[in-house]
């Protein structure tokens, strides 16, 4: 199931990525059995895991989505519109027709999730005006009731299917060759994997649509300048990566810390006395969140540099190639 060669760690910074996984891994593992039966502490109003199981039938449809478009249909169209250029071998080319083809794919499912997901929940109180709420824009209405709030419409379906996309994004992260991105991605991939679960089960579903609903705003944009760019067609590329820019330092950068975080900090004041590991599971909670925001500024970093390089026509190194296509990248 796994790639068969993992990559060689390359720096302090892949040394860092594995360091946090090596560390959340035993932190949830402590705090998932009190998280399951967190139903026998406050009754049938909290969320069980059983609710999520139907995820699985939403990572069965889209890995087999994955392999008809972006594998067939999706490349057809990145062979007719993507050029030849004359540096380029035909292996490289046929890298960027296959990458075009899992960006656009990629594109086609965020442009859905991400009004889903607004759409959804915009009226709620609980859903900031930063994430196009329309309601009373009170974080602490995340914790009303906590911990046991009142299901909210949908939400269970939202989530699993959110948690299918993200369990089939694990699986054929760990499946396909090892890319120059691979500890860090595989670090975001299990962080996310973990705070979905998590949040549900321990009925903090609301903040966890506002985390899904931010990355998900900024992936629509960030996979549609990437589709661009395998295009190879400036007038287009151009706006489409300074967009990025702008909505990667809003959502993730500014709105993430500003409303996220601080909510989630200020879950410690609603944590019951009888909750079983409550605080300890707050503490892991908060981990989570921090080591999603420090990737932030890490990839935030590797955009600009991105910038950069599309600017002054350098070319873009694309940290989601394999180290073979990183060669012609430039």
């Amino acid at each position: 199931m796994f790639s068969s060669k993992m990559p060689k760690l390359n720096g302090i910074c892949d040394k860092s990525f594995i360091l946090q996984i090596a560390l959340i891994i035993p932190f949830v593992l402590i705090c998932l059995p009190s998280s399951i039966s967190r139903r026998s502490d406050f009754g049938d109003n909290v969320p069980s895991i059983v609710d999520l199981i139907p995820s699985i039938g939403f990572l069965i449809v889209i890995s087999f989505l994955r392999e008809v478009l972006a594998c067939n249909v999706f490349i057809k169209l990145g062979d007719k519109y993507i050029p030849r250029k004359p540096e380029w071998t035909d292996e490289f080319r046929k890298f960027r027709v296959e990458r075009f083809g899992l960006t656009l794919f990629k594109t086609m499912y965020y442009f859905i999730i991400t009004p889903l997901g607004i759409y959804l929940f915009r009226h709620e109180d609980w859903m900031p005006s930063a994430l196009f709420g329309v309601g009373k824009s009170d974080l602490n209405a995340l914790w009303e009731d906590f911990p046991i709030s009142q299901p909210v419409k949908y939400m269970a379906l939202y989530y699993c299917f959110e948690l299918g996309y993200h369990l089939h994004s694990l699986m054929f992260h760990l499946y396909l060759p090892a890319r120059n991105d691979f500890y860090e991605t595989l670090l975001h991939h299990l962080v996310t994997v973990f705070l979905v679960v998590l949040s549900y089960i321990n009925n903090c579903a609301r903040i966890g649509v506002l985390v899904m609903v931010l990355h998900d705003i900024v992936d629509a944009i960030m996979y549609t300048a990437k589709s661009l760019n395998d295009i190879s067609n400036d007038y287009v590329v151009i706006p489409a990566f300074s967009m990025l820019v702008i909505a990667y330092a809003r959502f993730r950068l500014w709105v993430f810390p500003r409303y996220v975080i601080s909510a989630a900090y200020n879950a410690k004041n609603f944590i019951p006395e009888t909750a079983t590991c409550g605080y300890l599971v707050w503490c892991m909670f908060l981990v989570l969140l921090v080591s999603l925001y420090g990737l932030h500024i890490y990839w935030f970093a590797l955009i600009i540099d991105m910038i950069k390089k599309l600017v002054t026509n350098q070319g873009i190194v694309d940290p989601h190639a394999t180290k073979k296509a990183v060669g012609q990248e430039n």
